[in-house]
């Protein structure tokens, strides 16, 4: 396995992620079952949500451990706060209790995914190679086109404990 090509799984969890922050708008778009444009759009936080998912999913395909954390931090908070009011919400608006339980269903997928064991492994392959080059005073980008001469620590040439994974 490539340490620098990303596991299927965890390209599916984040075409999965994107698929929910489209989902998730048009659900904020829906105004008392209306279909209203402006709402998100001048809605501030909104706004934040949606960039900050947005980042979020930016960041764990550049394989950052710290972002799948937050977004499973949040998923959870998310969840907690809104799955108990959704049954009163199916009598109220039944199309955004079922794209609620749609986004929570896609997210809690692609959690799965990005921490199952391929995702898992691919994240914290990473890790390990940023903790080395930390201790080795090298970073991967600047020491990738040095890998030929010994020095540094790429992604292609990772720490020991990261490369007794894939023997």
């Amino acid at each position: 396995m490539c340490l620098n090509s990303m596991p299927s799984a965890v390209a599916r969890a984040t075409n999965l992620l994107w698929a929910s922050v489209a989902i998730g708008y048009a659900k904020a778009a829906l105004r008392n079952g209306d279909f209203d444009m402006e709402g998100p759009l001048t809605n501030w936080a909104s706004l934040c949500a949606f960039s900050l998912s947005a980042l979020l999913i930016v960041m764990i395909s550049a394989g950052r451990n710290w972002a799948r954390l937050i977004f499973l931090v949040l998923f959870v908070a998310g969840v907690v706060r809104t799955f108990p009011g959704c049954v009163a919400r199916f009598n109220e608006v039944p199309i955004k209790a079922a794209l609620s339980v749609l986004l929570v269903f896609l997210q809690g997928y692609a959690l799965y995914l990005i921490f199952d064991s391929a995702g898992s492994v691919w994240f914290q392959v990473r890790v390990k190679a940023c903790e080395h080059n930390l201790r080795t005073g090298g970073s991967a980008s600047s020491k990738a086109n040095h890998s030929d001469s010994g020095q540094g620590t790429s992604m292609k040439n990772p720490p020991p404990e990261a490369r007794s994974r894939f023997s």
